[in-house]
């Protein structure tokens, strides 16, 4: 447990160190995001074990705001590569942002994180269910909450977003 404990703060600090606040800089992307989905899966392997551990080093680390870009950048990456461990990991980020405690911006990333589910054919309320367990009641009651909205309260028009390509890959544009 000491080792996964040592990596996940090593992967924190590399992640800290390729963003600036709460956004991620370009340069730094694609190593930021290897950190991000290392931790992810730690997280996801260690089961509940170790989720209390990383809530604890993310809220001594102050870098919370950071997860809310992870969510949206993991549906993202589960939409281009039609991956499902792209959306487990935006359901980590969520559960991580929401030491916060601010319910609107995880959930207009779920919605992005249930688009994707749905367009690569993954049922992201079962996923949900499996892993809200490993985090705080609050983010389970939130989860929850999510789960019992009908489809079209969860979809991209619902939150006023729409989908376009762009160089970079995918991303999700408000609606004006």
């Amino acid at each position: 447990m000491d080792n996964v404990r040592e990596n996940i703060v090593k992967h924190l600090a590399l992640l800290t160190k390729a963003t600036d606040g709460t956004r991620l800089r370009d340069q730094d992307r694609q190593q930021a995001c290897a950190h991000y989905c290392d931790i992810a899966r730690l997280i996801i392997d260690n089961n509940k074990q170790l989720a209390p551990v990383i809530l604890n080093i993310v809220r001594e680390a102050a870098i919370n705001g950071v997860f809310d870009c992870w969510a949206v950048g993991m549906a993202s990456l589960a939409r281009e590569n039609v991956e499902q461990k792209y959306l487990e990991y935006g359901i980590v980020a969520l559960a991580l942002s929401n030491c916060r405690g601010d319910f609107r911006e995880e959930f207009t990333s779920m919605c992005l994180l249930y688009h994707s589910s749905v367009y690569i054919g993954v049922n992201f309320d079962h996923m949900l269910l499996r892993l809200r367990s490993l985090f705080p009641k609050k983010f389970a009651r939130i989860a929850h909450r999510f789960i019992d909205l009908d489809p079209s309260e969860k979809s991209l028009a619902a939150i006023g977003y729409h989908e376009v390509k762009t160089s970079k890959g995918i991303a999700y544009v408000v609606i004006n």
